[in-house]
This record gives structure tokens, sequence and C-alpha cells, in this order.
């Protein structure tokens, strides 16, 4: 290194970290800066160097890259956390189920539909579950999964919704032999469930209710389509819509207006990075929203 350092001074001037001894024999870190002195007819006469003791500024970094490592840590716990809440919000949305259907119950005469809708709300809370578990275990179960008839029980799960049921007009545009897709039938019903609540939410107050849901497909590619007539999405919100916590539902609970947790786009999201499929966004306030979810066909 000291022949490096000579060689590359005579070439001109020298610049970098070295390593020192103290008296004691202890190792300090130096930064140097050599540079050599000629005269006027530019042969070298002496050399000129400059040393610094850096080792308070190593301390100093290393502390720093301890604390970025700390940092580091503590984000992927609020992950976890973030993960845990946003199983808890997929979970709400068959446990409304249940309790509408049973509100329902005691207003009706219990019938045999609303009966088999309340068992199979249970039982796809019961499959997240197993989902969830299977999960943490690193073990998964696909099957083949008819998107058509996802969407269609989905929309059925939407009739607990009293606003839903009486003042939303729906539209199925669902295409013909529509390829099945291979995955985890609780995963996509949460994406979809999610994409077809935040709908029906938007349109709330608005005149005119109509959720259209459509499917296509070529030979590339799934093109699933929620699109609503509601409130539209301001410009200043949209590149957050896919952080967790943020909502754009400010319902205090107390009133039939809807409330967000801000973590349903989160989800999405999330649950569909391992199957390479992307969510799409077009938006005009006033207007209303449309979703696409793009499902490649490998």
């Amino acid at each position: 290194e000291v022949d490096e350092i000579v060689e590359a001074t005579h070439a001109g001037r020298w610049r970098g970290e070295v390593i020192c001894k103290r008296s004691d024999g202890s190792e300090f870190p130096v930064f140097l800066l050599t540079s050599v002195i000629r005269n006027s007819e530019g042969v070298v006469v002496g050399v000129v160097g400059l040393m610094r003791d850096i080792s308070e500024e190593k301390q100093r970094e290393e502390a720093r890259r301890q604390l970025e490592r700390q940092l580091v840590r503590s984000e992927r716990m609020a992950s976890v956390g973030t993960v845990v809440a946003g199983i808890v919000h997929n979970l709400r949305n068959p446990l409304t189920i249940i309790i509408g259907y049973s509100d329902l119950l005691r207003k009706m005469s219990v019938g045999a539909t609303e009966v088999d809708r309340i068992r199979t709300s249970a039982a796809q809370m019961q499959e997240m579950i197993e989902d969830v578990l299977n999960k943490s275990r690193q073990t998964k179960k696909p099957e083949e999964v008819d998107l058509n008839a996802l969407l269609q029980r989905e929309m059925d799960f939407l009739q607990a919704d009293m606003v839903f049921k009486y003042q939303v007009v729906p539209l199925l545009e669902l295409a013909a032999d529509l390829p099945r897709v291979s995955c985890v039938y609780t995963d996509f019903s949460q994406v979809f469930g999610n994409l077809l609540r935040n709908a029906v939410d938007a349109m709330y107050d608005r005149p005119e209710k109509k959720l259209t849901v459509s499917t296509v497909f070529d030979d590339e590619e799934i093109v699933v389509a929620i699109e609503d007539t509601g409130c539209g999405i301001n410009e200043e919100d949209i590149p957050h819509l896919f952080d967790p916590f943020f909502t754009t539902k400010f319902g205090d609970g107390n009133d039939e207006k809807p409330v967000g947790t801000g973590l349903g786009l989160y989800t999405v999201q999330q649950i569909l990075e391992p199957y390479d499929a992307s969510l799409e966004m077009e938006s005009t306030v006033e207007v209303g929203t449309t979703f696409r979810v793009r499902i490649p066909r490998r």
C-alpha cells in the first residue's frame, strides 16, 4: 500500500484512507492527502502530506448504520402489524354479511336462501382463516377458479347491504368461456370483495348508482373491470390510494356513511403481487371510477 501511495504521489497526488498505529500499538483510521512539490523545471523536490484522524467520524458512521438497521427491523415489525390489521380488515367483510342477514332474518320469515347465504359466508371466513394458517406455513392450495362464478357469488353477498340491494343497479358483462385461473380462491375473493365494496361505498350519496362488472380475455391475460358511478377520486388522493391506513371514507360510525380503515386497496395490491397481476385505476370526479385487475394467463 505504501508503494502504491508513493507511486501515485509521484504521478501527482494521492488521497485516501489508511490505518495508522499509535505508540501503544492500537490502530486508528486517518484520511491522508499527499502531493508532490516541483521546482520551476518540473523536478520533484519534495512531498507534502496532510493527515486527519477520522476515528470519531467512523464511530458516528457506524452508529448511523446501527440506527438504520434498527429502523429497518422496526419497519419490518410495523409491516407485520399492517399485515395483521389487513387480515382483520378482510375478515370484517364476511362477518358483516353474517350480521346483515341476521338482521334480515329478524325482520322477515326465515327462508332457505338466506340461511344458506349465512352459512356460505361463515364457510368463507373459515377458508380465509385456513388460508392465513397455510400462508404462515408457506404452503398454499391453489385450485382452478371460475372468476365469473366468483364475481357472481361476491355480488350475491352484497345483497346483505341495503344500499346495494335497493338502490344500486348491477350490470354483469361476463365473457363466455372465460379461462379458469389457478389461484387460492380466498385470495381473489378478498380482492374482488374489497373492490366491489369500495364501489358501493363510493356511490353512497350519488343520485345514480350503477355498478358494472365485466370480464374479457385474450391469449395473454384476463381482465376484470369494476366500474361505478360514484364520487370519483381527487387527483391529490391518487398517489396515496395504496398506502396503508389512507382512506377517503370519513364516516364516524354513528350514521350509515361508509367508514374506511385504509387497508382495502393496500391488501388488494399485496394479494395480487405473487400472481404477477396488476391493478389499474381510472377516475373522474363526480363521474365515477373503474378498477381493472389484469391477470396473466400463465
